[in-house]
């Protein structure tokens, strides 16, 4: 790939500091390339700004270093942090040095960026390794010229572009925390404010619509924030065994377990849960638990049960009127738990808000009932969808257009499942040369009926599940389907279930009246309202 070394000069980083300068000697005394890498990257108007061996353990005769790319470099590609680079002295290459790069990354003096690496190994086969297990995760490592060439400013560049052009970062399907997490900040100050306050909440939406990426970046920020010491534990409910007899004792050892190995890692007491039984009933985790939390408050110490999934416990609304008794045990123990315990608290996410707005479950008295704040997901703003597009785009060198932009949030109605499914179909289609990869509205109407075949078929999952657990709403949803003109009607004499359709995006209230939402009627159209 040609480049022009004199477009780099704009806004290129030096560094004199002559502290660092010896570290950087030492680097270079340990892996000599390093030199021939420095002056590659100052060429590209960028600099070599912390060196020093690596901190973790078993990790002996690796270096890693921060690169602080120029202003040109940064532009292009949206970095706003320095990227590390990894120094490893083995010939062959393996996986696990792949895997810590993003330990590495947060043992630095400044946080590097969390998904993008420089690596350089004496490896023959380290690009090909690279490609395999970039291709099997989120994280970008860039290969550094392995021997001296006669332009490494280009194989860097040329390394780097490829690298980041090849990658379709709108193609996530696992949940997103940190830099890769954007919107949802009402939200994120509801359940904060809600968990501040004491309040059980739960967090409710259809699939595939960021619920457990939400609370997953609750967590995050809650245990870094400075002011409280806060254990959050996030239990996904949906690996439960299928044979429900088992459901609430292998929840409450997996509980047990997830506990103890977050009191240990903060150095807290553990006496009460590590003393119960291999099998423990309710009873006895709810007063093991409650011992535990009286002595940890003593130290400031908050502990947050983060329930995922909560779906996979109750079932669909077929079981609700079934015998499963240990499962509204389970929720009064978790009641009387926060009741009890100023420093102790629940949240609950999925698809069903049965658990918080059902009188009865399981044929008894829900102690969730009317008890929790109940939080559904919103729709992202269009502000929120040409954030996602934007800065998700400009890791990756590609451009939105304004109008481009619009009409995808226009398209996906802010559900995030079919807006970044959009993106990374067109993204798929876009050309690795920087200076054609502008998505415009054209580019978009282009690629919307491959698309929606694409996604058809996950799109008919998701209003399934709702059948199964909302069958009232379905219901209704299905009449407005088939007979929209009624929606007025329909609101007036079911004012909850439309309410519901409303707070699950299948539905959209406007200025003149109720719609389907392009999720819902998605099937049966090839344009867009």
């Amino acid at each position: 790939m040609a480049i022009n070394l004199a477009d780099f000069a704009a806004g290129a980083v030096r560094v004199h500091d002559p502290r660092t300068q010896v570290f950087i000697d030492d680097l270079i005394s340990h892996f000599p390339i390093a030199r021939i890498h420095r002056k590659a990257l100052r060429d590209l108007g960028s600099d070599i700004v912390y060196a020093a061996p690596s901190p973790i353990f078993n990790d002996h005769g690796s270096w890693i270093c921060l690169v602080r790319f120029g202003k040109v470099i940064e532009n292009r590609f949206g970095l706003t942090r320095e990227v590390l680079a990894y120094y490893s002295p083995h010939r062959d290459l393996q996986l696990r040095s792949y895997q810590r790069l993003s330990e590495l990354a947060n043992k630095t003096p400044r946080p590097a960026t969390p998904d993008i690496f420089l690596l350089w190994s004496a490896d023959p086969a380290a690009n090909r390794r690279l490609d395999d297990w970039s291709s099997k995760s989120s994280q970008v490592v860039v290969a550094l010229p392995r021997a001296d060439t006669s332009a490494p400013a280009h194989e860097i560049w040329s390394n780097l572009s490829k690298r980041l052009t090849g990658t379709n970062l709108y193609d996530q399907t696992l949940p997103v925390t940190g830099q890769d997490f954007f919107g949802r900040q009402t939200s994120l100050r509801q359940l904060t404010e809600h968990l501040t306050a004491g309040r059980v909440s739960g967090v409710f939406g259809l699939r595939k619509t960021g619920k457990t990426s939400l609370v997953k970046e609750l967590g995050r920020r809650a245990e870094s924030a400075p002011e409280v010491h806060q254990i959050f534990v996030l239990r996904d409910l949906e690996t439960l065994p299928s044979l429900k007899d088992v459901q609430v004792p292998n929840l409450i050892e997996d509980l047990k377990v997830n506990l103890l190995s977050e009191l240990r890692s903060e150095k807290l007491r553990t006496f009460e849960l590590a003393n119960l039984s291999s099998h423990p009933t309710v009873s006895e985790f709810r007063r093991a638990l409650h011992y535990l939390l009286t002595h940890i408050s003593k130290q400031d110490v908050n502990v947050v049960l983060a329930l995922d999934e909560i779906e996979s416990l109750v079932g669909p609304a077929a079981d609700w009127n079934s015998d499963r008794p240990e499962v509204v045990e389970l929720l009064g123990a978790l009641r009387a738990l926060v009741q009890e315990n100023d420093n102790f608290n629940v949240l609950v996410s999925g698809l069903t808000s049965s658990i918080l707005e059902k009188g009865e479950l399981f044929s008894r008295e829900n102690p969730f009932f009317a008890w929790a704040s109940t939080l559904f997901i919103p729709p992202l703003t269009v502000t929120e969808c040409t954030e996602i597009l934007e800065n998700v785009g400009e890791r990756m060198a590609v451009t939105w257009t304004p109008e481009a932009s619009l009409y995808a949030a226009r398209i996906s109605d802010g559900h995030v499942f079919l807006l970044r499914t959009l993106a990374a179909h067109i993204v798929e289609g876009l050309p690795r040369d920087l200076a054609k990869r502008t998505v415009t509205r054209e580019i978009l109407e282009f690629s919307l009926r491959s698309w929606r075949r694409s996604v058809a078929g996950q799109v008919h999952e998701m209003l399934e599940s709702v059948s199964r657990y909302y069958p009232d709403e379905y219901s209704i949803f299905d009449l407005l389907r088939t007979s929209p003109t009624e929606a007025q009607e329909l609101e007036d004499e079911y004012p909850s279930i439309i309410n519901h359709l409303l707070h699950l995006g299948l539905i959209i209230e406007t200025s003149s009246g109720i719609r389907l939402s392009t999720l819902t009627d998605f099937g049966r159209r090839s344009g867009v309202r």
